[in-house]
């Protein structure tokens, strides 16, 4: 049996296997990671701990950085060695609502090596000593 499909946007879709890139989009899976970050003992002023992971060849879709409790006045940013700041920029998160990320130019852009999320203090704060970090970022995979 053979199948003939119809078309999307013009695109046979018969073509369309996962992992194909066919006029700038890409067909595959979405996938996603969470990690969690327990404040005891506090993450101090200009330090960064690894929140999670990116493989390669994969494209950065969003994600949300929630915290059970104030972070204060310290600035923490989300992003790779290099570029603290990839994925969020440094701001303070003083409300326990989750944010959703994914207001820079770096989602939607195919990273072609691994990259370990990490998250960033600066040096105007240390981290409260209690409650908990959490980061889910969503990719699409082949």
């Amino acid at each position: 049996m053979s199948y003939t499909g119809g078309t999307q946007n013009g695109v046979n879709c018969a073509l369309l296997v996962a992992g194909n890139v066919i006029d700038g989009r890409m067909y595959g899976k979405i996938r996603m990671f969470t990690d969690r970050y327990d404040m005891v003992g506090a993450l101090g002023k200009s330090e960064t701990i690894m929140l999670g992971y990116l493989p390669k060849d994969v494209v950065p879709l969003g994600g949300w950085l929630g915290n059970s409790a104030s972070l204060g006045t310290s600035v923490v940013s989300v992003g790779i060695l290099g570029t603290l700041a990839k994925y969020r920029t440094g701001a303070t998160k003083t409300s326990i609502t989750r944010e959703e990320l994914g207001l820079t130019a770096a989602y939607g852009v195919l990273i072609s090596t691994a990259e370990e999320i990490l998250l960033s203090n600066d040096a105007t704060a240390a981290l409260p000593t209690s409650g908990i970090i959490t980061l889910t970022m969503t990719f699409g995979a082949y």
